[in-house]
């Protein structure tokens, strides 16, 4: 494992690298200004320069069961070229670690474990006093996955995940470890098989003290394990990041140096018409301003477990990384998931996911229309997440993720697009203006207002800008949900579902012709 700083000098250094910036600004379309390219007397021979990239990526890898958990050489290549962030099972990685680290210097691995379960085959093989307990001094169990609640202020409990962490971590060659159950997904009704009793009060766990108690057990480990990158699962949404009867969830982030969210812009249960209010949209957007201004790093992940087209999926993803880059300031993580949950070593990837739009050149403006803006470098991004389609003038010359080159977009409800300049991606079709179209469970093809056929550019973020268009999205692989076990998957999905097509195709550069 590789001995490495301590991980908050670490965070702190990347928001002084990184400026703070406002939530609200609003700059003039005039300010923006298309880079100027200089040539020498043979123009012909200049290559050109790749932005740096704001968008960072992450990856759930843990779950889909043993089959997928078995990946190869090349597998393994694609993730750490794909992601920033890898979340997996101690057993998956190892034997490719140091050709990971190779392809991707930046590259961050943390191993799965459970933060306040024990494993359903567990029942006795901890003392009894570290099991959580019901009102009628029962263990408390999960219904879906059998697993055992535990006590998070057990010291013993605590210590025994500072052990795991470590052993995991340092036996696979990881840079840390990820606590998954922190959250309030215990505290939901129905979850466990009974409440939990805080041994503290004598009655039932509130949020905000199960918030405080998982905080203290992930700062605990933190603390004894400086050197390594502890994350952990329970954020949920910018509703609970900033609600103080959900905790907030955002004391999370008081040790741990990142967490995931994994209800960014939508639950993964909601169908794929429906969307948040503009306030709760607004507050997912805000929590990953938040979390960088700390020093800390939100995992944004949106998922969907709703079968809906090929189209359908595109817009929410759309919506969801359009929405993700008005938030971030560089430290921030970004997933997709058109499969439900996490999808084994065959994380989805498409072109969109690899725009690149620069880096951030003010905070996001809101502006009269219910649109939201952000300038970039060599982008811009515009998010309409309100119930009335919005126009919005780009002040400049952009590429949107279809290929067409415009300079103002008309935003359907709940939709988001990303721009970029001529010099950070490929352009295959011009009109003056890009639409995008609301959709129902019906449309089986987006519609579009121009009448050229664009191919998608899929440009890599790492020192290329050849093109390549690719299926859209991947295969439907079930993974073992994140709230339970590894190895605790749910049944495979079947090939053929509709909005999830079969056969996985991986958004791999080309050669530009």
């Amino acid at each position: 494992m590789r001995k490495r700083a301590g991980w908050s000098a670490l965070a702190a250094a990347a928001v002084a690298a990184v400026a703070v910036l406002p939530a609200i600004v609003g700059p003039s379309a005039a300010a923006v200004k298309q880079p100027v390219r200089k040539t020498g007397k043979r123009a012909a021979a200049a290559q050109p320069v790749t932005p740096v990239n704001v968008l960072k990526r992450w990856a759930a890898t843990n779950g889909g069961g043993p089959d997928a958990q078995t990946p190869t050489l090349a597998q393994a290549l694609a993730a750490a070229t794909d992601y920033d962030l890898i979340l997996a099972t101690k057993n998956s990685y190892p034997p490719y670690v140091a050709q990971m680290r190779a392809a991707n210097p930046d590259l961050k691995i943390v191993a799965y474990l459970n933060g306040t379960y024990a494993q359903s085959d567990q029942g006795s093989a901890y003392p009894d006093a570290w099991y959580a307990k019901a009102a009628d001094g029962s263990k408390v169990r999960s219904k879906k996955f059998g697993n055992y609640l535990m006590d998070p202020t057990s010291s013993g409990w605590i210590q025994n995940r500072i052990q795991t962490c470590n052993q995991y971590a340092t036996s696979a060659g990881y840079d840390g470890c990820y606590l998954d159950m922190l959250g309030n997904a215990t505290m939901g009704a129905g979850y466990d098989t009974a409440a939990p009793i805080n041994p503290a009060t004598g009655k039932a766990w509130t949020k905000p003290q199960w918030i405080a108690a998982t905080s203290q057990l992930g700062t605990t480990v933190v603390t004894a394990l400086p050197t390594f990158l502890v994350v952990g699962n329970g954020i949920a949404n910018g509703n609970q990041y900033f609600d103080p009867s959900s905790g907030p969830t955002s004391n999370l982030l008081t040790g741990l140096a990142g967490a995931n969210a994994q209800g960014f812009i939508r639950s993964e249960t909601d169908a794929l018409t429906a969307f948040r209010s503009v306030k709760a949209w607004k507050n997912d957007v805000d929590m990953l301003a938040n979390a960088g201004t700390k020093g800390r790093f939100v995992m944004a992940m949106t998922k969907v477990d709703k079968a809906g087209t090929a189209a359908q999926l595109q817009q929410v993803h759309r919506y969801a990384l359009a929405s993700f880059l008005l938030g971030t300031n560089g430290t921030q993580y970004f997933y997709f998931s058109p499969n439900g949950n996490d999808d084994g070593v065959n994380a989805p990837d498409t072109p969109d996911d690899h725009v690149n739009p620069g880096t951030p050149l003010s905070g996001y403006t809101a502006l009269p229309n219910g649109a939201y803006v952000r300038r970039f470098s060599a982008g811009f991004a515009a998010v309409n997440p309100g119930t009335t389609a919005v126009t919005v003038p780009l002040g400049g010359t952009y590429v949107d993720l279809d290929g067409n080159t415009v300079q103002q977009v008309t935003l359907a409800p709940h939709t988001g697009m990303v721009f970029t300049t001529s010099t950070s991606t490929t352009s295959t079709s011009t009109t003056s203006t890009s639409t995008t179209t609301p959709l129902t469970t019906t449309t089986t093809r987006r519609r579009r207002t121009t009448t050229t056929t664009a191919t998608t550019a899929c440009v890599p973020r790492r020192g290329t800008t050849t093109s390549t268009t690719v299926a859209a999205h991947t295969a439907s692989l079930t993974a073992g949900r994140q709230h339970g076990a590894p190895g605790q998957s749910g049944a495979p999905g079947a090939p053929g579902t509709p909005g999830k097509p079969p056969g996985a195709t991986r958004c791999t550069p080309r050669p530009s012709p």
